[in-house]
């Protein structure tokens, strides 16, 4: 079609267009009866051809003198909309070997996640690729090839919303995870969307409010219930965590009996750890671990109070950490920190806190770590002001 053809077109409104076309479908089917073979006439519409058969002042709606070239126009241009959806149903056939490295790539970006130096360059690159995902699910695709992407989609989305809560930037952080769900709720995989979920909890857990990650957190356990997945393990310490933080502000029925609080956290630890053997691989970011698991119960164990409890938890999960993984283990020696002032040791707290906080990159050095540092100073001034040491609670 040459340029001029498609300039024609153009000119023509979407009012225009449709009443054209209906008229071409209504009287089409009147039109079959006047040929002697109307196969001719539609795959001659179907191909676009130049040479189209005269079909007399049919299309004329008032029975006056057709345009012949507005009709081929209008024949072209049926032939112009489905080539291009021709073309979008063929290119969007993605082949499995791009998914697999799609899919290899995402998991490639967790694992730079646990071990990351420098997460902005972390969360550029996987920016760049959240992009290019994003541009091929606008396409057309088979079911399974839209589940996979979509899936690839909310990984990603998610993933960048870890990153965005780890740096301090927590506005955005949940409008990726808004997107997530949305790319999970395409799959319509229980398990990943409950894994967005709980991942979620974690933005008002540091820094909104708790009532919001323990709705969020429940809301997750209900999801991997229907299907046992990593979230299994992960959605009931999540909820721990999150009445932890609601009794340190007072709300709810305020501080758990110790008894009840070691209850809890034992019973969450033997099923996290029961699912967690049943669960293919073990994976720090699109999953749970064991680590993982020890080290979030020490910290619910420390904010309820149980600070024995709590640093022998902490002391199991630092244990099983690689040393690369920076934050999580400044994570855990600031919370082994807070027992050491349960126990009088303000100057040994004090150290802890500078000796990890040192070793951190730079980007890490705010917002979750700052606060946590500045509750340590808070705890080291109070027990100044009552005169030194006391023996550790719980």
């Amino acid at each position: 079609m040459s340029t001029d053809d498609e300039a024609r077109h153009d000119e023509l409104s979407e009012e225009e267009l449709d009443s054209v076309l209906a008229r071409t479908a209504e009287n089409l089917l009147g039109h079959v009866h006047q040929v002697t073979d109307p196969t001719v006439t539609l795959l001659a519409i179907m191909a676009g051809q130049d040479s189209l058969p005269a079909f007399g002042p049919w299309l004329d709606p008032e029975g006056g003198t057709q345009d012949p070239e507005r009709d081929i126009c209008l024949y072209r241009r049926l032939a112009l909309a489905r080539r291009r959806m021709d073309a979008t149903l063929a290119g969007a056939v993605l082949p499995e070997t791009v998914l697999d490295e799609w899919e290899a790539r995402t998991v490639r970006h967790g694992e730079q996640y646990v071990t990351a130096t420098a997460p902005l360059e972390l969360l550029t690159d996987v920016l760049v690729d959240f992009g290019e995902v994003s541009r091929l699910c606008e396409q057309r695709h088979p079911i399974d090839c839209h589940r996979r992407l979509h899936r690839i989609a909310a990984r990603l989305a998610g993933l960048i919303g870890m990153l965005l809560i780890n740096l301090g930037l927590w506005d955005s952080a949940g409008s990726y995870f808004d997107t997530a769900r949305r790319a999970a709720e395409e799959t319509e995989d229980p398990a990943l969307r409950a894994w967005v979920m709980v991942r979620q909890s974690m933005l008002p857990h540091y820094y909104g409010d708790p009532l919001d990650s323990l709705k969020l957190a429940r809301a997750a356990g209900d999801l991997a219930d229907k299907e046992v997945c990593a979230v299994s393990a992960m959605a009931p310490v999540a909820e721990l965590r999150a009445v932890a933080r609601l009794a340190q502000q007072g709300r709810g029925t305020g501080f758990p009996a110790r008894d009840d609080v070691r209850a809890a956290a034992e019973e969450a630890r033997s099923r996290g750890e029961s699912v967690l053997a049943t669960v293919k691989g073990s994976d720090p970011v699109f999953g749970y671990t064991r680590r993982q698991l020890l080290f979030h119960l020490g910290e619910a164990l420390v904010e309820l109070g149980c600070f024995r409890d709590g640093y022998a938890y902490l002391t199991k999960a630092l244990k099983l950490y690689d040393r690369h993984e920076q934050l999580d283990r400044t994570l855990i020696q600031l919370d082994r920190a807070f027992c050491r002032v349960a126990g009088g040791e303000p100057e040994e707290t004090l150290r802890q806190a500078t000796r990890a906080t040192r070793e951190l990159p730079p980007e890490y050095r705010r917002n979750i770590v700052q606060r946590r540092v500045r509750q340590l100073e808070s705890a080291v001034a109070r027990l100044a002001a009552e005169g030194g040491t006391r023996p550790a609670p719980g």
